[in-house]
């Protein structure tokens, strides 16, 4: 397969079907508000980035050696009431389901369904929403929400799912990342920063119950801490894929 092929996500198939949002994340449509909101799609602890660049749970600052197992993720179109008291109403799209035109929606929606936005002026009632959920690495397995209406965190999250598809291929398996939370330049114009999930180490689910002696970060450090956390969680290691697997090439001599 040629590189310019490989490298092009859209050639890639799914090596198995999940149904858990990342093979069939996309992003070709994107909207450009910031939603505070509540929110019915929010499961255990809410996870923000700020416009402070820190990361936050429930409001309070996330230790810097946070990390938590990506579990899922789904894009949204949200439709709010008068009362933003209640959670919106939301349509989740299906994997490799287009982005409907939100602009499109909000105009023609009745003048008498607008809101007030977070800047205080009418808007349409539609916003889109995209979601990941995490896990926590501990035994309590704590649930977290990453949601974001923003530019920024729809990227974030398309990047996060892009990574993960690709390293499924890579792999040939149903692999899973455990991030860490970090920052990455969005607008060098207004000096912006953007939600950042840095994939630290790649697992899958355990389900024979026999568990690996080491897990393997990026700097190969904590293997032992994290191996016992692991085998606690149900996960195991995944090994560094071949260049053959990657490439689906092999050098004959």
């Amino acid at each position: 397969m040629p590189k310019n092929e490989l490298l092009n996500s859209s050639t890639l198939k799914p090596i198995v079907d999940l149904d858990d949002g990342f093979s069939g994340y996309t992003n070709e449509i994107e909207g450009d508000t910031t939603d505070e909101r509540p929110n019915s799609l929010i499961q255990g602890q809410r996870i923000k980035f700020g416009k402070d660049n820190k990361w936050t749970v429930n409001g309070v600052t996330m230790p810097k050696d946070f990390q938590a197992l990506a579990v899922k993720t789904l894009r949204a179109v949200l439709k709010w009431g008068q009362d933003k008291k209640l959670p919106p109403s939301a349509k989740v799209l299906t994997p490799n389901e287009k982005w409907p035109d939100i602009n499109a929606l909000n105009k023609q929606a009745p003048k008498s369904e607008w809101i007030t936005g977070p800047d205080g002026k009418p808007c349409g009632p539609y916003q889109k929403q995209s979601v990941l959920y995490l896990m926590g690495m501990t035994p309590a397995m704590e649930r977290y929400t990453y949601a974001s209406t923003a530019n920024s965190g729809h990227v974030a999250i398309e990047q996060l799912a892009s990574t993960i598809t690709w390293r499924r291929q890579a792999a040939r398996k149903p692999v899973h990342a455990v991030v860490a939370f970090s920052d990455t330049l969005w607008s060098k114009k207004w000096g912006m920063q953007r939600a950042y999930f840095v994939p630290m180490r790649w697992v899958e689910f355990n389900f024979g119950g026999a568990a690996a002696d080491t897990v393997k970060t990026i700097e190969e450090t904590a293997a032992s801490a994290a191996s016992t956390v692991d085998e606690q969680l149900g996960l195991k290691p995944v090994a560094e894929p071949t260049a053959k697997e990657v490439t689906g090439d092999e050098i004959i001599y």
